[in-house]
């Protein structure tokens, strides 16, 4: 049957990880104070998600409040992912300076890189309102760009000496769709309001909303790492893992594992591995290993070796491998063969080394194979030597339960006081069942696990049941349509045991398989089936299976 492609904002309009809410959302973000048909919803999220801007005290994110100086340069300093200078070495030379307050570090890490210059007579005012003429150039200054001597006519941007300094980032703003003008026009002498600093960041960033008429998709760059889907190997099923638009390759077959040797010695698998996952738009997961005897000396080459892997993968330009174009920013330790204690050290080595390499980067927790009780003493076992401060994700393995097990494991961590995302692998479909069966089966899975709280599913393969060479089987086709329709989901509301709704890009996906219907249904729906294909109008049924459905 025709496939249909939804119109839906595409993969630009969604957040980073974590942002995920399993009940229900009482506004964007959280915020009550902005709803989440608000036009600034996806950039006040994508905000929110990279740290970069929170809500006040009371909760609230104050859409229409304007932004202080001091304000402005902690929002740089967190978008730039600058380090914040244990000493004041900077500021300290400005008259008004106070050193000893919350905004003075972020003061000091801008005025080093020569961002924030201050006011002629030597003062920063601080508490001052940054006005939309400073903020502009400003943002401007942070991303090395020029501007544009190309004269858009604004109507309160005079063309002469007195606009200079700010003309020429409002002309390039408007040619790159960076900035919309309101009926009076720019208004350079207006307090700049923090929706709209939220609204630049997030087009800058190529976030920009696009109403085309496609799917989501994520083979975009900044997008792969957004992806809430996976499969293991990716880069050896390379047929069935380009056709199907995933972002995450989980390289079991493939660890960076330390057995005494330089780094160097891995360098040529670990390019190609790399270098073979990009190639499908996709993003890997980077896993370490140990081998060898538990001493001092050992775990000193191992905090090195994982340090010059880091550096190879990490895309900072410095001395990374020829033609990297989706670094790998997730590191995974994980060894089978060591008890509680030494997992625990050598999992804390792992978190040192790569974020000392690459601050911004993600560590994952090693596999939870299971929550026997030698499985949960095993970890308890680890948490309790460390605590949960050396890892950002947990990755556990997928049950036979129908959400996966993420209720299990989350159950689990709660009580360990853990509250990090969940990635769940080795998903598979039932044996034993008719095609169909596992079909429908793992779509309500996949949507259950989801709706409890994992963070990203990846299956166990494409080369199994998923996928066989010219015979594609039906549970390919549902893992498609999941894919091509809820993947880059923001949030998602569970309505019922079987009914969930889940926020793409601002726009509700329902999915369906039961007698709980969205409000209105079907009048102005259209949908697509558990294997992505189109329905009539007369197909609004969920007799046959589940659907996903839409306005």
């Amino acid at each position: 049957m025709k496939k249909l492609i939804p119109v839906i904002i595409t993969c630009f309009a969604i957040i980073l990880m974590g942002m995920m809410a399993s009940g229900s959302v009482t506004g964007c973000g959280n915020y009550p104070d902005v709803s989440q048909d608000d036009p600034y919803c996806p950039a006040i999220e994508y905000v929110q998600s990279l740290k970069i801007m929170e809500g006040q005290g009371d909760g609230r994110f104050m859409p229409e409040a304007t932004l202080s100086r001091a304000e402005a340069a902690a929002v740089l300093v967190r978008y730039l992912n600058l380090d914040v200078p244990t000493t004041r070495d900077y500021i300290s030379k400005f008259a008004d300076a106070d050193t000893n307050t919350w905004y003075s570090g972020y003061f000091d890490a801008l005025i080093k890189k020569q961002i924030f210059e201050g006011y002629p007579d030597k003062t920063l005012r601080p508490g001052n309102t940054l006005n939309k003429a400073e903020w502009l150039k400003l943002f401007y200054v942070t991303q090395a760009r020029s501007g544009s001597n190309v004269e858009k006519h604004v109507a309160d941007v005079a063309i002469n000496v007195d606009t200079d300094w700010y003309r020429k980032y409002v002309n390039d703003a408007l040619e790159n769709n960076l900035l919309d003008l309101n009926a009076g026009g720019f208004g350079p002498s207006a307090g700049q309001k923090r929706k709209l600093v939220a609204d630049l960041i997030y087009r800058a960033d190529g976030k920009s909303v696009d109403f085309t008429a496609q799917a989501v998709t994520v083979n975009d760059k900044d997008a792969v790492y957004l992806s809430r889907f996976g499969t293991a190997d990716a880069h050896v099923t390379k047929e069935a893992s380009y056709d199907l638009n995933f972002g995450w390759n989980y390289p079991k077959n493939m660890t960076f594992v330390w057995s005494g040797g330089d780094a160097s010695a891995l360098y040529s698998k670990g390019d190609q591995l790399v270098g073979d996952t990009q190639d499908l738009g996709k993003a890997v997961v980077g896993r370490f290993g140990f081998s060898g005897s538990v001493s001092d000396a050992n775990q000193a080459d191992y905090l090195a070796f994982v340090k010059a892997i880091v550096e190879r993968y990490d895309g900072d330009g410095v001395s990374d491998m020829a033609n990297l174009t989706l670094p790998i920013k997730y590191w995974q330790f994980d060894d089978n063969n060591m008890d509680a204690a030494e997992y625990a050290e050598f999992m804390k080595l792992t978190y040192e080394g790569v974020k000392n390499m690459d601050s911004a980067a993600k560590v994952v927790q090693g596999e939870i194979l299971s929550l026997s009780t030698a499985g949960k003493e095993f970890w308890h076992s680890v948490y309790a030597q460390f605590g949960v401060d050396y890892f950002d994700i947990v990755m556990a393995k997928a049950t036979g339960s129908d959400d996966l097990g993420i209720g299990d494991y989350r159950t689990f961590l709660t009580g360990s006081n853990i509250n990090k995302p969940v990635w769940l692998f080795d998903v598979s479909v039932k044996s034993g069942v008719g095609e169909n069966e596992q079909a429908q089966d793992l779509f309500k899975r996949v949507v259950k696990a989801f709706g409890d709280g994992a963070d990203k599913v990846i299956y166990e393969s494409l080369d199994a049941s998923l996928s066989i060479v010219g015979d594609r089987k039906s549970a390919f086709f549902v893992y498609e349509a999941l894919i091509n329709y809820i993947d880059l989901f923001n949030s998602v509301v569970v309505k019922g045991t079987d009914m969930y709704e889940f926020n793409v890009g601002g726009r509700t996906m329902s999915v369906l398989w039961g007698a709980t219907m969205p409000a209105g249904f079907p009048t102005g729906y259209v949908g697509v089936n558990y294997l992505g294909d189109e329905l009539a109008d007369n197909q609004f049924t969920t007799t046959d299976g589940p659907v996903v459905v839409w306005k």
